[in-house]
């Protein structure tokens, strides 16, 4: 091994974000006393990532876990239905759970749980620790899905409801049965159906072969898709105490275009978008179909919008609330209502919807309070951020050996919602440097700006090498196709 500045320099901030690791991970309050130990409690048997995912999942759903002294009977066969869940989800439909419970007198027991039944735990109980270990079984899948009188929708895109489609390796991980999975497969095959204008549409699964021993499922989906739907005219009917009545022209259907809650979500925001505009923030909208006639197999029917609009309502005065570190400006101008505007519904969630790409807030709420039949103020109420974040990192590699690192992430910079991050890494062989500082909507509300430095020095075989930089970026983001893009200059 070299020696020389480097590795002196390497070995003392090793040392240095050891000591750091150690203060942040292990200081104890002053003045406090110990607290008992909380009771243990680990999950076994589902391989180790699978494991640690499932314990992980009983932890979140544990409330009371900070305060809990020790596990009564509820909690266990709570936590023992939650394993056999989610083990069911994976499609391990026989699955067992044996839990080995430690009281707290020092004495054992064992306890069997399935998803077809159990006996109580005996109560009370105060176990101090418990295994749960898992015998999943047999995987159940899917080896074969057949539709009978389905023509509207392809097979193969049919059974992509069912089972994971479109992929070169068709494992059984990707064709999981289970009898929740089965029914919403069901849901999504007769919602598709209705969307092509078979309102009548219905999919039972009218056999349902499953082999115990083997794990193979063979299903017979039956399908009556009944008479296609199809909308000839469109019309609105409107009540409004404004006078003259406000007018917003019907959306025209296509020929043949077919009756589906699509098309009535679509046709009723372009309905509500120009009332909202007005100020008709309280508006009412319901459909009407009155049928025509049959036109060969389609069934031709008319929709009507019946509308009640409802007073003129304007905005009052714009509060936010629950702001401590964040300027007053920042959030003021990502809110285009202005006091004495109308008060448009739609707006209202754009500016909470901005609001909340800032990253600075956890949470941002708004209400509308009444000051009077016409008039409302807008209450914003922000819960902030935490404004540092502190990660330690520790690797080993064959050639660097031993790295360590610290990465800080400081948030709502100046109260401006801008964000910093720095990274320090330090291995037997290199030290990297890296910074980057990110302002938020730099040039209209979807382009980001960010500045970056960053520096390396590193012991190659035969060279060292030692590199810096600065780079400066935008990045934009697209809501059509729900992509970011972004370029900069290094």
């Amino acid at each position: 091994m070299k020696t020389g500045p480097q590795s002196g320099f390497g070995w003392r901030v090793l040392l240095l974000l050891a000591l750091l690791a150690g203060s942040v991970c292990g200081q104890e309050p002053e003045g406090e006393a110990p607290a008992s130990d909380p009771p243990e409690y680990s999950v076994k048997g589902y391989g180790l990532l699978g494991s640690m995912r499932v314990k992980r999942i009983v932890q979140a759903l544990d409330d009371e876990e900070a305060q809990r002294e020790v596990f009564g009977a509820s909690f266990l066969e709570d936590s023992a239905l939650i394993i056999l869940s989610k083990v069911g989800q994976d499609g391990f439909l026989d699955a067992g759970v044996t839990a080995s419970i430690t009281l707290e007198d020092g004495s054992a027991l064992e306890h069997e749980f399935r998803e077809s039944g159990f006996e109580p735990l005996p109560r009370p109980m105060r176990a101090r620790e418990v295994v749960f270990r898992i015998e999943p079984g047999i995987r159940f899948f899917y080896e074969s899905i057949l539709f009978e009188n389905l023509t509207r929708i392809p097979p193969k895109q049919a059974t992509g409801f069912f089972q994971v489609s479109g992929v070169l390796i068709n494992s059984k991980k990707g064709r999981l049965y289970t009898p929740a999975g089965l029914q919403r497969g069901l849901h999504s095959l007769v919602e598709s159906l209705r969307r092509l204008g078979f309102r009548e549409a219905t999919a039972v699964a009218s056999e349902v072969d499953i082999d115990h021993d083997s794990g193979v499922v063979r299903v017979v989906i039956a399908v009556d898709e009944g008479r296609r739907t199809v909308i000839r005219e469109s019309g609105i009917e409107m009540t409004s105490p404004v006078d003259p009545k406000p007018e917003v022209d019907p959306r025209v259907p296509s020929p043949e275009e077919p009756y589906s809650s699509v098309w009535l979500q679509d046709a009723g925001l372009d309905i509500r978008r120009p009332l909202y505009l007005e100020g008709f923030a309280d508006m009412k909208l319901s459909w009407r179909t009155e049928p025509v006639e049959t036109s060969g197999e389609d069934q031709l029917v008319d929709t009507v919008a019946e509308v009640d609009t409802g007073p003129v309502i304007e905005v009052g005065a714009i509060r936010f609330e629950g702001l401590e570190r964040t300027r007053m400006s920042t959030v003021r101008r990502r809110v285009r209502l202005q006091p004495g505007s109308p008060l448009n519904p739609i707006e209202l969630e754009e500016s909470r919807r901005r609001l909340r790409r800032l990253g600075a807030f956890d949470s941002v709420t708004m209400e509308q309070v009444p000051v009077s039949d016409s008039i409302r103020d807008i209450v914003f109420t922000f819960e902030e951020g935490k404004e540092l974040d502190v990660s330690l990192m520790l690797g080993y590699g064959s050639y660097e050996q031993i790295r360590a690192g610290i990465e800080l992430n400081h948030h709502n910079v100046f109260g401006r919602a801008h964000r910093s991050r720095l990274k320090l890494v330090q291995s037997m062989k290199s030290t990297t440097a890296d910074y980057t500082y990110s302002v938020p909507e730099i040039f209209g509300e979807h382009i980001d700006g960010n500045l970056r430095f960053y520096g390396l020095r590193r012991e190659e075989i035969s060279f060292t090498r030692q590199e810096a930089g600065v780079s400066a970026g935008l990045r934009r983001f697209f809501d059509p196709i729900d992509t970011d893009l972004a370029i900069s200059y290094n």
